[in-house]
């Protein structure tokens, strides 16, 4: 992918396996997680259940009387995998959607339980658990016909609750909540963060992102863009803020924070797009999760004031 200003080209991402990482000069691009996972512990922590956004998760579980039937027979696999699964992957993620044969998920049966959220009786939605790591693993979901009303009824909730609670009972501590996009304002990724998730590892793909010049659509993509990062091991979340110091306010910071900051990651890296004051004061309760950095502390070939 490369990212174009007039005849100029901005910022380029190439997509690549971590083996092949060493092939780039480090110092020269940012390494970008193609996918991240992360884990919750079990039960679920009092305080996640008091938030606002669980609790009208669970009002709706209750309100629209959704239960859960968990099963390992074929025919509801075949019935999930083709009018749940498929249907609502295609519906969710358009050209871009990666659907997984029938034959690979059902070779990966026997290892795994069919969770099903029924309404009056009729499985509206699915998620298959796999049980072949360490901890479980909450893997494929889907819901019936890609059907909205299901969604806005709390299917999508009702599968995450559900299949909690129920490794919960079975004696479970932990579990993985899946694979989540590396991108900060990822729906996926901030339900799963509200859940208490905590990220674990980056998947295998990563995209290699360069950038070249800092041109206007640089910038805008970057500020649009906040990700997850990898350097020397570590995953850190990667935000631009089109401000100078001076412009941010403690409640600025701890927006910030609230918004992007997770388990998992060693910090928040903050670039200012704005004028970088030598003296930038981060309110010190958050000195520890938020740094403050130049463009050139991102990458060193210093695009930082150059313009197209």
């Amino acid at each position: 992918m490369t990212v174009q200003e007039g005849r100029g080209c901005c910022l380029v991402a190439v997509k690549t396996l971590g083996r092949f990482r060493r092939l780039l000069k480090p110092e020269q691009w940012l390494y970008v997680p193609g996918w991240v996972a992360g884990d919750v512990e079990l039960p679920l922590d009092p305080g996640v259940l008091r938030m606002e956004t669980v609790r009208s998760d669970l009002r709706k579980i209750r309100r629209n009387a959704l239960q859960f039937h968990v099963t390992h027979d074929l025919e509801h696999l075949q019935d999930f995998y083709d009018h749940m699964y498929a249907p609502y992957i295609a519906q969710a993620h358009g050209g871009s959607a990666v659907i997984m044969p029938y034959e690979s998920m059902k070779a990966a049966f026997p290892h795994c339980e069919l969770l099903l959220v029924m309404q009056a009786d009729e499985p509206i939605a699915g998620l298959l658990i796999s049980y072949s790591d360490t901890a479980p693993r909450l893997w494929s979901l889907g819901v019936r016909d890609a059907n909205r009303d299901f969604v806005r009824d709390g299917a999508i909730g009702a599968l995450y609750h559900f299949s909690l609670r129920h490794l919960c009972e079975k004696g479970y501590a932990r579990a993985n909540l899946g694979l989540s996009r590396a991108f900060l304002h990822d729906g996926v990724l901030q339900y799963k963060k509200k859940l208490g998730m905590r990220l674990s590892r980056a998947g295998r793909e990563w995209f290699a992102v360069r950038i070249l010049d800092d041109s206007k659509a640089t910038r805008v993509l970057l500020r649009d863009t906040p990700l997850i990062v990898e350097r020397d091991g570590l995953l850190y979340g990667l935000i631009f803020v089109d401000a100078s110091a001076d412009q941010l306010s403690e409640e600025d910071w701890e927006r910030l924070d609230r918004q992007f900051f997770m388990p998992g990651l060693s910090r928040l890296l903050v670039v200012l797009l704005g004028e970088l004051s030598l003296d930038v004061a981060v309110p010190a309760h958050l000195a520890k999760r938020i740094t403050v950095c130049s463009t050139s502390d991102i990458v060193q070939d210093d695009w930082y004031g150059k313009r197209a």
